[in-house]
């Protein structure tokens, strides 16, 4: 509801279309796990997301 991939979504955060090729999978990781951590005025909510939601994300976001 947020995001942007390969045309479709929305328009209130980045677009995420190749994001698996600019960053690491460490890096996504974390963005996932926390957000904060890694850029603390980020509007990107904590999702709470377990290591399992984490790894399916990542395995999405690579796909593209």
């Amino acid at each position: 509801r947020c995001h942007q991939i390969d045309g479709e979504g929305a328009l209130k955060a980045p677009d995420l279309t190749g994001v698996a090729q600019r960053l690491d999978e460490a890096t996504l990781r974390k963005w996932l796990a926390d957000p904060q951590a890694i850029k603390g005025n980020t509007a990107m909510p904590n999702f709470r997301l377990s290591d399992s939601e984490i790894e399916a994300l990542i395995a999405y976001l690579q796909a593209q």
